[in-house]
């Protein structure tokens, strides 16, 4: 009886191990990407491109891009605002999904800096941000000065 009982719970667990990474060796990464850049553009009304060179599946539940850029076109500028990452991870937390609570891992890579933020939903369409910076030069990315008019 305990034989049948083990052996049951083995094929279960290949099973289920088999599909885990069937699925993550065939996510469409490049496919949600493209979704995620059309409704940011949407989202912004025109006002923000994202371009990404390389799209992948991070861990389980999130996607990382590498060589990322997004640029911003506001209104009173003629030049669109561009800032160049070099890497980005987003990842969905499993364990507060248990307790209907959204939250994400993000981790964003500026040359020889990182950043890093948990992403908390609010309810109503409000979100809260843990952010840890760590070795990133505001001078940099020249958005910082762009946005506050600095030559």
């Amino acid at each position: 009886m305990t034989r049948r009982v083990f052996k049951i719970m083995g094929y279960v667990t290949f099973t289920l191990w088999s599909l885990f990474l069937g699925l993550y060796l065939t996510f469409p990464a490049e496919a949600v990407g493209q979704r995620v850049s059309a409704a940011l553009e949407k989202a912004s009304e025109g006002r923000m491109h994202v371009k990404v060179a390389r799209l992948e599946p991070y861990w389980f539940s999130g996607l990382k891009a590498e060589t990322l850029k997004i640029q911003f076109h506001s209104n009173n500028e003629a030049a669109p605002i561009e800032v160049a990452m070099d890497a980005m991870h987003v990842r969905l937390r499993f364990v507060p999904l248990l307790w209907l609570s959204l939250q994400a891992e993000v981790g964003i890579t500026l040359g020889k800096g990182e950043l890093s933020a948990v992403v908390k939903s609010m309810g109503s369409g409000q979100f809260s941000a843990e952010v840890n910076v760590e070795s990133v030069d505001v001078a940099a990315p020249p958005l910082l000065p762009k946005l506050l008019s600095f030559p």
